[in-house]
């Protein structure tokens, strides 16, 4: 049997988010690099592994998903988000050492 699993977040960040409001623009690329960034390494994961499914108002508010890999020795995407939850209510934790998510 093969499962793919992936599991769901939403994120809010204190930032404005004018600042990144238009799509298009090259502000609101560089924060999803960023964002995608600082969550990869926080969990020590690749990249490949994330994907912006949305980004709304209300400070900044950053709906994600976090993608199996198809390496079994890997974490689950929800061993993974369970690892986001604790390091979110933690001030010291490396998400919070961020370039977007220290907000």
């Amino acid at each position: 049997d093969v499962v793919v699993e992936t599991a769901s977040v939403l994120l809010t960040l204190d930032l404005d988010f004018n600042t990144i409001a238009d799509e298009s623009s090259p502000e609101r690329a560089a924060f999803e690099t960023a964002f995608l960034t600082d969550i990869s390494g926080a969990l020590g994961i690749d990249m490949s592994r994330l994907e912006i499914v949305s980004i709304i108002s209300g400070s900044i508010k950053v709906k994600f998903t976090v993608l199996a890999s198809n390496d079994p020795t890997e974490a689950t995407a929800t061993d993974l988000v369970s690892t986001l939850t604790t390091m979110a209510n933690d001030p010291s934790s490396a998400l919070f050492d961020g370039n977007v998510t220290s907000a």
